[in-house]
């Protein structure tokens, strides 16, 4: 084997484990005052006929091992509902898990990130959809990316981490100047 395969194949085994999220990683993508955004998901919710769209996590505490968030979304016109959510930080398996529950502590959906790039403050969760049994797959972004048009930095890791899921739009370019919070 020449120096230049052997070069090669160090660049690609560097790059392939660059963004291999950890417990830490998955803390300090949380650990933000902004609001971080679902841009991109393999599923669609619904309110009746309208669809969810602007979907973000607002932090509203956080500990090494809590983190707990209101969610936003936005359906029809221009009604906002907000959902108080807990999350356990733990280490799993598969990689870092954000183990949701409401409030109440009745269902917990864990969520595992599969990729996180902190220059691009973007990543990719997924979870078990409880109905299907089908892996869901969510890209989520940061407000620093100045989301002002439909593609963010992330699209195409949503496509890498996601082969074969399909990739519905829940952020519109009018999502950030018209939420309830982080304005």
């Amino acid at each position: 084997m020449n120096c230049f395969t052997v070069a090669t194949l160090l660049a690609l085994g560097v790059t392939a484990f660059a963004n291999t999220p950890n417990l830490e990683t998955l803390r300090k993508a949380l650990s933000t005052n902004q609001r971080i955004w679902t841009t991109r998901r393999s599923y669609e919710r619904h309110t009746g006929d309208q669809k969810h769209q602007c979907v973000y996590a607002w932090k509203t505490y956080m500990d090494s091992e809590n983190y707990y968030f209101d969610q936003y979304y936005r359906y029809g016109t221009n009604t906002w509902v907000r959902h108080p959510l807990r999350a356990r930080l733990s280490e799993g398996q598969s990689g870092p898990v954000l183990t949701v529950r409401q409030p109440s502590g009745q269902k917990e959906t864990p969520y595992i990130l599969l990729y996180w790039d902190e220059a691009k403050n973007c990543g990719v969760l997924t979870f078990e959809n409880s109905t299907t049994g089908e892996y869901e797959c969510e890209l989520h972004v940061g407000d620093s990316n100045q989301l002002q048009n439909e593609d963010t930095p992330c699209d195409h890791d949503y496509d890498t981490h996601c082969q074969g899921k399909k990739k519905y739009r829940v952020y519109e370019p009018d999502c950030s100047s018209h939420s309830p919070q982080g304005q």
